[in-house]
């Protein structure tokens, strides 16, 4: 894909396919997986200026997971869960975590209209209303017989959304037709299927079967214990005792020591 905007110094972004036509099931139905691409990050703009930008490279050409779900979501409330739901899937996995490694771009369009992309959907807080008023903003556009334009914006912390660029067409991509195929074997589907992990809710309820209440199973899990957990009680099979050293002791200890939670985990 080409790419003239700085934030790669190539000019260009490579995309792998991976996978296409999979699925996730929600409360409010089944949503497609159209595509999965394995990519590489952009740099990352951190002053905008009149004559020039600046660009941070620190996480340029990174490997990126993109997930693109097909338009089966209907409501804000299921894109939040969607994009929970995928959320959990790629904790399950390890991947990092913190603000900003997993990013959701929403596409809204309102009937008969053109669809636009909203970037900086990370905070789960605002995610519904980001969308319910960028739905009303369309809303206003097409009652006065101003057509949508497809451009790109910008989630703000006020839950509005703010104008960044014009959306970018297909013209602009092409394939590379010098390098092979890449072929996804059966048999390599079958390996990876061998060592995937289980999901939280599978976790939760063998956790349970531990005698864990559901306050320290959702505290293991937030604060991603459950590896020193499992360890733990390979040693000590008192699953109460684990939880409780690892969950209440440390901040204990760190008020009456009057140092941080940080120091203890070191």
């Amino acid at each position: 894909k080409t790419v003239i905007d700085g934030s790669n110094t190539s000019g260009f972004q490579r995309t792998v396919l991976v996978a296409q036509e999979g699925y996730i099931e929600t409360s409010f139905g089944r949503v497609g997986i159209d595509y999965l691409y394995l990519e590489e990050d952009a740099a990352r703009i951190v002053e905008k200026g009149d004559k020039k930008d600046i660009y941070k490279l620190d996480r340029l050409g990174i490997p990126l997971v993109e997930i693109v779900t097909a338009p089966d979501v209907k409501t804000p409330e299921q894109a939040k869960e969607v994009a929970l739901h995928i959320g959990g899937i790629l904790r399950s996995c390890k991947v990092r975590r913190g603000i900003g490694t997993i990013r959701q771009d929403v596409n809204v369009s309102i009937r008969g209209e053109n669809r636009v992309e909203i970037k900086g959907m990370q905070d789960m807080r605002i995610f519904v209303k980001v969308i319910e008023n960028e739905i009303l903003r369309q809303k206003r556009l097409s009652d006065k017989k101003n057509p949508t334009k497809m451009e790109v914006r910008n989630a703000q912390k006020d839950s509005s959304t703010k104008y960044m660029r014009v959306l970018p067409g297909s013209a602009r991509m092409y394939p590379e037709t010098d390098l092979p195929l890449l072929k996804i074997s059966r048999q390599m589907i079958n390996e990876a299927k061998k060592t995937l992990p289980k999901m939280k809710k599978d976790v939760e309820k063998e956790l349970e079967k531990k005698g864990l209440n559901k306050e320290m199973i959702s505290l293991l899990l937030k604060q991603n214990k459950i590896e020193e957990f499992k360890e733990l009680l390979n040693i000590i099979p008192r699953p109460q005792i684990i939880a409780k050293t690892l969950l209440i002791f440390p901040k204990e200890i760190a008020k009456r020591e009057k140092i941080s939670l940080t120091k203890i985990g070191k």
